[in-house]
């Protein structure tokens, strides 16, 4: 066995027992409460399947999400970056093949003149050909975690995806939950202003006999001026709503403005949701899956750095072919080739090898820190949007009682002013009270909407319903 074959024999050796250094990855573990406490008995489950905004049974509220998910533009980039990462994990892997690289070459030359008396007229055609090969060998499993880092990766990208999914399902119906609010706040503001514009008649005739005092119009007018002032917030933030929708669905201003402008109730759910258990958030929640392959890929970077801590193998080879013809009918042939192992053998460097180790292992504690407090998050939001869906809907109905008492004392004082037996200032205090009364019980409407959009999003779901995938 000559030199050569001894060192291709013990290179190839050593890249079979070779090892792959790094920590080997396994998943990591929380202990989570059993349920959630403010968890109910009834309900129906919440998963990434469950399209929950259909339990508002609004066919535009339907529409305007199937557009966002076929349209959004955060959606647009986050796909985008998935096949960035599948670019990554094929760059990654053609580090463990050899590459193979070659070039051709072809040349005249030639010498034209006098020398020494003598003429000279030659010409030479040079052609040439060469291949060059070269493998480094994945000894210490230096390419192998970085593919399995790029790997890692690309799931966190898919996850990533439907973060954005997610959290556009979120957007979208807040914002329309919030649109339908300032419409029914605009209405109720018309609605108040109509009344008082009766009450200024009113007051007006009774002061037309003697009955009632200028101070009592001028009262009248100040509330009437109060109630038409609160008018252009509620249609601003209307058609501020109505643009952000446009702009989530990934169009121009104005898409969606005819159909809205046409008016609806505030959303309420038909749905019963049930919260599951906490663990559910493991699978569930497409931030804590992220948070975990970024952990996984933050681990096998730490085997990458490790790598460079010890020598290199790269096998290298070339074969080039040149064949030389004179005009005078002379030729050669050449025939060169070359192969063999170079090592790169680290002996100092002061330091910077060992660092990188050390700052890779800092980033993946660190980024186990994140997946736990993604975790933990999670958590909290589903327990707080539970407490807030299951408690509003009893603020809801004491306040539609609130607002219906309220109605029929402004109704009753404005008898009695008529006939005489209430001050002026009962009727005004009435109207007031209504119109707060209203107001509050359409907020506290919306708000139990936005509860249970919270909820479902906090338990993760709807990104994979139909058409959401």
């Amino acid at each position: 066995m000559n030199f050569q074959t001894r060192v291709i024999a013990l290179v190839l050796s050593a890249s079979v027992a070779g090892c792959t250094v790094g920590p080997d990855y396994a998943p990591p573990a929380i202990a989570l409460n059993a349920s959630y406490i403010a968890a109910s008995a009834k309900g129906s489950p919440i998963s990434p399947e469950t399209g929950w905004w259909h339990a508002f049974r609004d066919p535009l509220l339907d529409r305007i999400v199937g557009s966002g998910l076929d349209g959004n533009l955060d959606i647009g980039q986050a796909l985008e970056r998935i096949a960035q990462a599948r670019a990554n994990v094929d760059i990654a892997q053609s580090d463990t093949v050899p590459s193979l690289s070659g070039s051709s070459s072809s040349k005249v030359e030639g010498t034209t003149g006098e020398s020494s008396g003598a003429s000279s007229n030659e010409r030479q055609v040079t052609n040439s050909t060469s291949l060059d090969v070269s493998w480094l060998l994945d000894i210490w499993g230096k390419y192998r975690r970085n593919r399995e880092a790029s790997l890692a990766s690309l799931d966190a990208s898919f996850a990533d995806a439907d973060t954005a999914r997610l959290t556009l399902l979120s957007e979208i119906t807040t914002e329309y939950v919030n649109l339908r609010l300032y419409q029914a706040q605009a209405a109720i503001a018309r609605e108040t202003i109509a009344s008082r514009r009766e009450t200024l008649s009113l007051v007006r005739e009774q002061q037309a006999i003697g009955l009632s005092s200028g101070l009592q119009v001028a009262q009248t007018l100040a509330a009437l001026k109060a109630a038409e002032a609160s008018l252009p917030g509620y249609e601003v933030s209307f058609y501020q709503s109505a643009n952000r929708i446009a702009y989530l669905t990934g169009q121009q201003p104005g898409a969606f403005l005819k159909e809205v402008r046409k008016g609806a109730r505030i959303p309420a759910a038909r749905f019963q949701p049930s919260s599951g258990i906490p663990a559910d958030l493991l699978r569930n929640r497409p931030d804590i899956r992220s948070a975990e392959r970024q952990l996984a890929s933050k681990s096998a970077s730490i085997g990458v750095a490790a790598a460079d801590l010890y020598p290199s193998l790269t096998l290298s080879g070339s074969l080039a072919a040149t064949v030389a013809a004179a005009a005078t009918g002379g030729s050669s042939q050449l025939l060169t080739w070359s192969f063999g192992p170079v090592a790169d053998i680290p002996i100092f460097d002061g330091g910077a090898r060992e660092a990188k180790v050390r700052l890779a292992e800092s980033e993946a504690r660190e980024q186990y820190l994140a997946w736990k407090d993604s975790v933990l998050n999670g958590a909290q939001e589903v327990e707080n949007a539970l407490v807030a869906w299951q408690r509003q809907t009893r603020q809801v109905e004491a306040l539609r009682q609130s607002a219906n008492a309220y109605s029929e004392a402004a109704d009753l004082a404005r008898e009695s002013y008529k006939g005489g037996t209430s001050a002026f200032l009962d009727v005004l205090d009435a109207e007031r009270s209504l119109f707060e009364a209203r107001l509050s019980l359409a907020s506290a409407e919306a708000q139990r909407a936005l509860n249970f959009i919270t909820l479902c999003v906090a338990a993760g779901g709807g990104y994979r319903a139909e058409g959401g995938s």
